[in-house]
C-alpha cells in the first residue's frame, strides 16, 4: 500500500544545492529551467513546505563521534526544517519521530508527540557519547515505526544525521536501509564528516545524500526541506511512474502517473476518460518515454497517443510542440485524425494513423497521464 511510500528521514545531512533562504515564499521549479506556459509537466512534483505530508523520522548519532555541541547543532537544524510543516494525520500533515542513538538506541519523540510549532521548539536530543555501534538497530526501529504507523496515503523517510559510518557493520546496515527502501521508503542522509562517508553516501536514496554541514552549510536546510518535497512526490498505488532522475540531484522523479486503461475504447472517448480524471492521453517526446510506453502496454498492443490532427497540424494533448515523431512508413494517412503506437520489432515502437471513432476496427488501449501527488496537489481526486 501507500505505507511503501513512507519516507524514513536518515538524516546523513548532505546538501549541494544552491536555493536562497526564500524557499516557503517562492517555489521555483528545479525540474526544468524554462518550461514552456502550456507544458502541465511543469508543476509536477511542486514544493510547498507547509502542505508537505510524510512520515519522517530522524535517526540521529548523538554518540562522543559527533561530540555534544554537534548534538546540538542537529537539534537546531531539525527545528530549521521542522518549522514549515504541519503535523497531523490528514492530507498536507506530516507525522515526526525522532531516534538518538550511539552504543544504545532511544526515542527522543514518538509519531504524535509533535504537534505544533512549541513541540518543536521543545525539540532536545540527548548527548549519549560512546560509541556509534548502534545504526542498524535505530534503522530497524524507525522501519518499523513507519510500517507500524499505517497512514494511508503517505510515503516513509528516513533521515539519517551522522558524522561517521561503522565498516565493520556495513553489511547489515546496508541491508536494513534497502529494506526501508524496498518498502517504498525514502533514505536521506545528512553527511556532518568534512569530505563526506562512502558508506553514508551509499545507503541514501540515490539522490538523497547531503553533505551540506561540512561543504554547503548555508543551503543545509532549504536542501532538506527540498529533498522532503521530492520524497513526497509519488504516484498512487495502481499507477505506473514515469520516473525521470531531476536535473538537480538526480532524484528519481515522476513525470506523471500513468493509468492504464482496463478496457479498450475509441480515441475520443479515452480522451475524455482521460480529461475526467484530470489528464490526459499520454504523450510521448523522446526515446525514453516511447521505451516506457512500450513497457506498460502488452507485447505488440496498440495503444493511442494524446495527439490528433487539427486542421492540418497535429497537436499533442499536453500543448507542447510537435518535435520528436516516430512515424511507421506511409504514416501519417491523410483524412484519418487520431494516432496510435504499437511496438515493432526489439523495444522499438512506431506510429500509425487512425480514425478517432470507429469501434469496429480502432478500439483499443490507452494510458492517461496524471500529475503525481505532491505537496500542491491532492492526487485521490
Amino acid at each position: 500500500g501507500m505505507r511503501a511510500t513512507l519516507v524514513i528521514a536518515a538524516i546523513a545531512l548532505a546538501a549541494a544545492a544552491q536555493w536562497d533562504d526564500a524557499y516557503y515564499s517562492s517555489t521555483p521549479n528545479y525540474q526544468d529551467a524554462s518550461p514552456s506556459p502550456a507544458d502541465p509537466t511543469a508543476n509536477y512534483c511542486a514544493c510547498e513546505p507547509s502542505q508537505i505530508y510524510l512520515d519522517i523520522v530522524f535517526v540521529v548519532d548523538t554518540s562522543a563521534d559527533m561530540t555534544s555541541k554537534t548534538v546540538g547543532d542537529a537539534t537546531a537544524t531539525i527545528q530549521s526544517t521542522l518549522l514549515p510543516l504541519k503535523f497531523g494525520k490528514a492530507l498536507f500533515q506530516s507525522q515526526v519521530a525522532i531516534i538518538a542513538y550511539a552504543d544504545k538506541v532511544q526515542t527522543v519523540k514518538n509519531f504524535g508527540d509533535i504537534r505544533n510549532t512549541n513541540d518543536v521548539w521543545g525539540i532536545s536530543l540527548p548527548y549519549l557519547g560512546g560509541k556509534a555501534t548502534k545504526m542498524t538497530d535505530a534503522i530497524k526501529q524507525a522501519s518499523s515505526m513507519i510500517s507500524n504507523n499505517e497512514r494511508d496515503f503517505t510515503r516513509g523517510v528516513i533521515v539519517l544525521l551522522s558524522k561517521s559510518f561503522n565498516q565493520l557493520d556495513a553489511t547489515n546496515i546496508k541491508e536494513a536501509a534497502e529494506a526501508f527502501k524496498d518498502d517504498g521508503g525514502i533514505f536521506i542522509t545528512i553527511d556532518y564528516a568534512k569530505g563526506g562517508i562512502a558508506g553514508l553516501k551509499d545507503i541514501a536514496t540515490t539522490g538523497y545524500y547531503i553533505n551540506d554541514p561540512a561543504t554547503n552549510p548555508d543551503n543545509l536546510n532549504a536542501d532538506t526541506i527540498y529533498a522532503l518535497c521530492d520524497a513526497n512526490c509519488f504516484c498512487p498505488d495502481g499507477l505506473y511512474p514515469y520516473d525521470v532522475p531531476n536535473q538537480q540531484w538526480g532524484r528519481e522523479v515522476p513525470k506523471g502517473c500513468y493509468h492504464v486503461a482496463d478496457v479498450p475504447s475509441v480515441y475520443d472517448a479515452a480522451a475524455q476518460n482521460c480529461q475526467n480524471q484530470k489528464g490526459f492521453v499520454a504523450t510521448v517526446h523522446d526515446d525514453d518515454k516511447n521505451f516506457f510506453m512500450i513497457s506498460i502496454f502488452p507485447v505488440k498492443a496498440r495503444f493511442w497517443l494524446g495527439l490528433k490532427q487539427n486542421g492540418n497540424q497535429f497537436e499533442w494533448a499536453d500543448e507542447s510542440d510537435v518535435d520528436t515523431t516516430f512515424w511507421a512508413p506511409g504514416n501519417p494517412v491523410a483524412g484519418q485524425s487520431c494516432v496510435y503506437g504499437q511496438q515493432q520489432s526489439g523495444f522499438t515502437s512506431a506510429w500509425f494513423s487512425a480514425p478517432c471513432t470507429d469501434p469496429l476496427k480502432y478500439s483499443m488501449t490507452y494510458a492517461c497521464q496524471l500529475r503525481p501527488c505532491d505537496s500542491e496537489y491532492d492526487c485521490r481526486v
